[in-house]
């Protein structure tokens, strides 16, 4: 059935008029894809993932219904919210084929975009249709090549909420890493027509090689200032810039003095040139969601709320400014103890201190106080527990008999309904600032998103950036502010064109490719089985035979060029 417009208000509320317009056509192109592939329950799916696109950024759901009209796959990513702590635990075992990992915990059951994933669902879909011989991969990032493979899933299995599984990582960077407990956080990628596991990957994990990045005036009195770590992670690079991480994009081609350009977003500086502080509140709408009061909850007392305050990390706290630089003036609220585990005794703790906050924006503050009262209502915290010192004294006055104190009384009284009406209406004016601020958020995301869609766009249409370069640059756009996207977008319009849209200049890429094997055109599995045919037939190692096949030095029909 198609849907409209006016059909989304049934499944999901509070949509603009152009997010209902989203709803429906995500939601059409989904059954469209099902059905053709042969899916199950194609509307259901097709409803949940529109809940789940519609609110988001509009080009992101333009370009997903574009990849549906290619025929790609429908895959989500879920970022797992289990977080492997204590690696030395977990039990490893060498192979023939690489370092055994057993019981990584990768997926929490839950409720995410709109769907809820069971205890049911991942034993029905992920384990139930779990088959070790269809070589599930293990990815760095999610990269789809077959280069950022970094091992198979030989076993998946499940303990209360959380999804196990285990790992047999081949590549010799990843084992070191994971011996050295580098590598903590997971992803799982989900084929959603047929609910399977397609792949699980570790997040942010620089992979292959080192490299260094030269600034053009480097002097004895500046050489250690201008040379910057860089780390390679299959065409991305990771540099490392006062302590803080940046993902940096290389330019495709060196310029006419032979030297590659990288782009990489800057923390904005203030006039005193210290990096400027963001806030953050630490936990969302999502997490609170899925809080398990049994495996999540810490239920003892703690007396010393201010003592055990100084000994906790930042992510304890609700409300932080990043980069933190006063333990004390830059984290407030703290909700979770020492072990990670959110505590009672600090949500009462918070929700008494969160009116008087100081030192954060008003924006933050009531955020952060609609995401702890959903905790509260999560938990089923009395009113009164969380009610903030005046309420309480409030409540005290009025159980006072005040006839007895006369006209004294009266005004007494009188006083304290004013109070309250006031109190009533800082409530109300509260939580319309907060749904403001959602509608505004999502707002500047959508012209955000057109904005950077238009910058690509041109710079495609003006072949300054190939088509496979398309998808990175956006991302690392999303990145920047505004006006280092203008500055971005600037320089690479003044930049060298890495693609002839000529005729001439088709004609002429047509001929180098013409007769050489089109890698875009086949699967991983099939490049490599041309690789490994190629490395038996030369006599050299398969490495070197898949470097010849993605160099265009391969012919189509699997033979070597000379």
């Amino acid at each position: 059935m198609p849907w409209k417009s006016s059909d989304a208000k049934k499944h999901i509320k509070g949509l603009t008029p152009s997010q209902e317009s989203t709803w429906a056509d995500v939601a059409n192109s989904v059954l469209k894809t099902c059905e053709a592939k042969g899916g199950s329950d194609c509307e259901g799916k097709a409803i949940r993932i529109a809940n789940s696109k519609a609110k988001g950024n509009k080009s992101d759901a333009d370009d997903y219904i574009k990849g549906l009209d290619e025929n790609e796959d429908i895959v989500e990513t879920f970022a797992s919210s289990v977080k492997v702590t204590e690696i030395s635990k977990l039990k490893t075992e060498q192979t023939d084929e690489g370092l055994l990992i057993k019981g990584v915990p990768v997926f929490k059951a839950g409720t995410y975009r709109e769907t809820e994933y069971s205890t049911d669902y991942i034993d029905r879909n992920f384990i139930g249709q779990f088959n070790d011989e269809e070589d599930v991969p293990i990815q760095a990032d999610h990269n789809p090549s077959c280069l950022a493979t970094l091992g198979w899933v030989k076993g998946l299995s499940r303990k209360a909420k959380v999804m196990y599984a285990d790992m047999l990582l081949s590549d010799e960077n990843a084992i070191a890493r994971w011996k050295k407990g580098l590598m903590k956080k997971f992803s799982i990628g989900v084929d959603l027509i047929n609910d399977k596991i397609r792949e699980i990957s570790f997040c942010a994990f620089p992979y292959v090689k080192s490299a260094r990045v030269h600034s053009d005036d480097i002097s004895e009195d500046n050489v250690g200032e201008n040379v910057i770590s860089a780390t390679e992670v299959n065409g991305h690079y990771f540099v490392q810039i006062e302590g803080e991480q940046f993902e940096a994009t290389k330019s495709a081609e060196p310029d006419e003095d032979g030297n590659f350009w990288f782009w990489f977003p800057i923390s904005r500086r203030d006039k005193d040139g210290e990096i400027e502080q963001e806030e953050h509140v630490n936990i969302d709408d999502e997490t609170i969601d899925n809080i398990d009061i049994k495996e999540d909850i810490d239920l003892q007392d703690i007396c010393e709320v201010e003592e055990l305050s100084k000994t906790l990390p930042d992510s304890a706290f609700l409300l932080t400014k990043k980069p933190v630089r006063d333990r004390n003036g830059d984290r407030a609220l703290p909700i979770r103890n020492e072990a990670g585990k959110i505590s009672i005794s600090l949500i009462k703790s918070a929700l008494t201190k969160v009116d008087k906050l100081k030192g954060f924006s008003s924006t933050a503050t009531v955020k952060a106080k609609a995401r702890l009262t959903r905790i509260a209502k999560k938990l089923g915290i009395e009113k009164e527990s969380h009610k903030s010192e005046e309420e309480m004294k409030l409540n005290e006055l009025k159980k006072l008999d005040l006839t007895k104190l006369g006209e004294g009384g009266e005004l007494l009284k009188e006083a304290i309904e004013q109070v309250e009406l006031a109190e009533q209406g800082k409530t109300e004016a509260e939580a319309k600032l907060d749904v403001e601020v959602e509608k505004n958020k999502t707002l500047s995301a959508e012209l955000r998103g057109r904005k950077v869609s238009e910058h690509i766009k041109e710079l495609k249409d003006t072949g300054k950036i190939t088509p496979a370069q398309e998808e990175s640059t956006k991302a690392f756009l999303e990145t920047l502010s505004d006006e280092n996207i203008e500055a971005f977008v600037k320089v690479m319009s003044n930049a060298k064109a890495q693609v002839d849209l000529s005729e001439s200049g088709e004609q002429d890429e047509e001929e180098k490719t013409k007769g050489k094997l089109d890698i875009d055109k086949l699967e991983a599995a099939d490049i490599n089985k041309v690789a490994e045919a190629l490395a038996k037939e030369n006599d050299v190692s398969f490495d070197e035979a898949l470097d010849w096949c993605y160099d265009g030095k391969v012919s189509d029909k699997g033979k070597l060029l000379q």
